[in-house]
């Protein structure tokens, strides 16, 4: 792909001569045979930035007795596609009889690289190198310009590049995208740009969406950056789907100077790296990953002053090399109540995990969690949290979900339904952002069950007695009493009592009515009732009675805050009062039966 200036290029320009002097010789002494060139011998010499020089020796045959009178002039140059790329003179060279060593230097203007490499690539790298000489004898007119040599060179750096065998982007043991059929292109070059498109066949093969949001490529030649730069064309594969993704990278037209000083230096070799590294938006910047799309690399050997031939070898299987990454892993979870507000509930979660991400990763990667808590079925809080900065190694991180005090008349609701027994659950789902794609992390649920009695002291098979509290004398025996939740609703939850009385009196009947009860969870009012029912024991007469009382469920959204700020402990307060007539005489009296003072706990987060 390089201009050269072969040694066959200075012989035939040496024959040159040779024939030019033959003429002459004609003309100066028939006698005079031909000289002709033994041998030519050429290398590069010292390089700098802006030339390198071409040291020639020919070997040049003089058969005749006398040497060439007055000496030759030689001047030649060396084109690429029409750019001039080296000049050399010598001037006066004696060719005596005999073999004459001719010592020529050439200057190859470094600085024409770029202007010949536009044309090289615009000519789908094809070049002609073309050599012309100008020869004369002193003392005579000067002899014609001779084209020397005209000589195709080809290469092909993108063949080589290619590569028909699948590999693959992976996240260590995930396998996110086979990538086949790799193929590269060039665009149109100028003095500022060569445009360079890759391609590449892309399939999902994971289970979850694959997504790229450009590239960050980088090409280097023995060190040199000729081109780098990011692209913003992304692509986004759902399950299963496939499509060609192409990658427009550019080369620094004017980088190629300091390439091809660099291919001299290292004995005509250059060491070719192409990478290309997948880019994602994360918080919102776009960062590069440790995660190539296509990545290549190649020696590429040229051989300008000898065979001019090229070769371009690829080194390694071309498969790239993928940062290592283990998704974290979760130890245990604990939930607990964060901060209560009016309306809300924070559910704190502390989850403990292990984060062996490799360095490359730590800064990208991701935990979403999603948390939600059921309670009777209920679902009490539910949220999701996105947590970025994860500890390295061991650690804790901690998610936030919030429990709307509006849930609770429903969730009480089916508490009681189910005999005041509520199974609480807590589900936790965890997703590794890695920035392209998501990998699920496992989470345990949490399950446990919580238990309340608030009608214990209404489930009493002891004998107990309704007194007057202005005489002490006994009104009812109660035998035993029961009790149990009808029908709750988030609106409303009543319970229903009997109670096994009996009028010891054997003289005079008993009424019970207008009961009146109260019913408190730590001072917040659910009831604040009469009952409705009014019953009348005939004397000496035992029976079963009901009661109906009332609790306005919907203040269980009132009371849930005073709960939690008390460590999940509530007092539960509830008195009755009725009126009792009997003997002619009316009093109201407490209904001890019906009344209590009691705590309520429950710990609806433990595991």
């Amino acid at each position: 792909m390089e201009p050269e200036l072969t040694r066959r290029n200075v012989a035939i320009g040496v024959a040159a001569v040779a024939g030019v002097l033959l003429l002459l010789s004609a003309t100066v002494a028939v006698a005079y045979d031909s000289p002709r060139v033994r041998s030519t011998e050429s290398q590069f010499g010292t390089v700098t930035a802006e030339a390198s020089a071409v040291d020639t020796t020919i070997v040049v045959r003089n058969p005749n007795g006398v040497a060439v009178p007055g000496g030759v002039d030689l001047q030649y140059t060396v084109s690429l596609n029409d750019v001039r790329v080296a000049r050399g003179a010598e001037s006066g060279v004696d060719i005596a009889p005999g073999n004459n060593s001719i010592e020529t230097n050439a200057t190859f203007d470094n600085g024409k690289i770029p202007a010949w490499w536009v044309t090289h690539i615009n000519g789908n790298e094809t070049s002609t190198m073309t050599t012309t000489a100008d020869v004369g004898v002193a003392g005579l007119p000067v002899g014609p310009t001779l084209t020397v040599e005209r000589r195709e060179i080809e290469t092909d750096l993108l063949g080589p590049l290619a590569a028909e065998n699948a590999s693959r982007m992976s996240l260590n043991d995930t396998d996110l995208l086979v990538i086949e059929n790799q193929t590269g292109r060039w665009g149109e070059a100028d003095d500022q740009r060569t445009p360079l498109v890759v391609s590449n066949a892309l399939r999902n093969v994971h289970d979850r969406p694959v997504e790229i949001d450009g590239t960050d490529y980088e090409i280097r030649m023995n060190g040199v950056v000729v081109g780098e730069g990011e692209t913003t064309n992304g692509v986004a594969l759902a399950p299963g789907e496939s499509t060609t993704y192409d990658v427009r990278a550019v080369i620094d037209t004017q980088r190629m100077q300091r390439w091809w000083v660099s291919h001299l230096r290292n004995g005509e070799t250059t060491d070719l790296t192409i990478e290309v590294f997948a880019v994602a938006v994360v918080d919102g910047e776009r960062e590069r990953l440790p995660l190539t799309v296509y990545e290549r690399q190649a020696v590429f050997e040229t051989d300008f002053l000898d065979t001019g031939e090229t070769s371009v070898r690829v080194v390694g299987d071309g498969s790239g090399s993928n940062a290592s990454f283990a998704r974290p892993t979760v130890r245990n979870s604990t939930s607990a109540w964060g901060e209560v507000r009016d309306d809300e509930t924070e559910v704190r979660t502390t989850v403990r995990i292990d984060n062996p991400t490799d360095e490359a990763y730590a800064d990208l990667l991701a935990l979403v969690v999603d948390q939600r808590t059921t309670i009777a079925g209920v679902t009490a809080s539910e949220g999701t949290e996105r947590v970025e900065d994860l500890p390295r190694g061991s650690g804790t991180v901690e998610v936030t979900s919030t429990m709307p005090h509006s849930v609770v008349p429903e969730w009480w609701a089916a508490h009681l339904e189910n005999g005041e027994r509520s199974r609480s659950r807590t589900e936790l789902d965890a997703d590794a952002d890695a920035a392209v794609t998501t990998l699920p992390v496992d989470l345990p649920d949490r399950n446990s069950t919580v238990e309340t009695d608030t009608l214990a002291d209404l489930d009493d098979d002891s004998t107990r007695a309704v007194e007057s509290e202005e005489t002490g004398r006994r009104l009812l025996t109660v035998h035993s009493t029961s009790a149990e939740y009808v029908d709750p609703t988030p609106e409303r939850a009543t319970i229903v009592v009997r109670a096994d009385l009996e009028n010891d009196n054997p003289l005079s009947s008993v009424t019970i009515r207008d009961v009146d009860y109260t019913v408190a969870l730590n001072d917040v009012t659910l009831a604040d009732r009469t009952a409705p029912e009014t019953h009348t024991l005939d004397p000496g007469e035992r029976r079963t009675v009901e009661f109906t009382l009332v609790l306005n469920n919907s203040r269980m959204a009132a009371w849930w805050p005073t709960h939690v700020r008390r460590n999940e402990v509530s007092t539960l307060d509830r008195s009755a009062t009725a009126t009792v007539e009997t003997g002619g005489d009316t009093e109201r009296v407490e209904l001890e039966f019906l009344s209590t003072d009691r705590t309520v706990e429950t710990d609806l987060l433990a595991d």
